[in-house]
């Protein structure tokens, strides 16, 4: 038994994306793409559960590209999207959404979001970079959450990020054990809250 789906997009480039990231998800040979300028059929062979299974991936990773200017995206779709180098805290992500004034939510394994997908998949890559930066490091995770929000909103590197972020009081940099540990003056929570109030960014 199998399944059928005829999937519409805005373009052609659009349905070339869709065919690109899915069968970077699904590699399964029973599933067949035909492609015709923005319309995409695909049909899957063998099981039904198997096929169920299929399907319901493939019309995640439609969902996620259909939310192009905001939208509910599944976050192991938004992952293969970005491919980031590092892992990314989806924390940090919303929080720097939210902060550009883009209604953003963790809802499960759903990140709900009123920000264009592009901007979303940026902020990803960023977040996940700054991170790959701070791994070589001696910084405690609340340290990380605050310096890569931080970073983001300010445009700055790690070491530009750390620099100012001492220079407030909200960072600071310990001596323990023979090395330099770097430390958050308060929790990340309450650092959003002093973002959100007009402090703790500008110079």
């Amino acid at each position: 038994m199998g399944r059928r789906a005829v999937l519409k997009f805005k373009s052609s480039e659009d349905a070339i994306t869709y065919v690109d990231l899915l069968t970077r998800r699904i590699k399964v040979g029973e599933l067949i793409i035909n492609v015709k300028s923005n319309v995409v059929e695909l049909k899957v062979r063998g099981s039904r559960e198997a096929g169920d299974i299929m399907m319901a991936e493939a019309l995640k990773v439609y969902g996620a590209l259909r939310a192009r200017n905001g939208g509910s995206l599944d976050l192991s779709v938004l992952i293969s999207m970005a491919q980031p180098p590092h892992p990314v805290p989806f924390d940090v992500v919303t929080t720097a959404l939210n902060l550009r004034g883009f209604p953003s939510e963790l809802n499960g394994m759903k990140l709900k979001t009123k920000a264009p997908l592009d901007l979303v998949i940026s902020i990803v890559k960023s977040v996940s970079s700054l991170y790959a930066d701070m791994a070589r490091m001696n910084v405690t995770q609340n340290a990380k959450k605050i310096i890569a929000v931080y970073a983001l909103l300010r445009g700055l590197d790690v070491s530009g990020a750390i620099q100012e972020l001492i220079g407030k009081g909200v960072v600071r940099e310990n001596e323990k054990s023979g090395f330099a540990l770097i430390t958050a003056s308060s929790s990340f929570e309450d650092y959003v809250s002093t973002i959100g109030s007009g402090k703790g960014i500008a110079h």
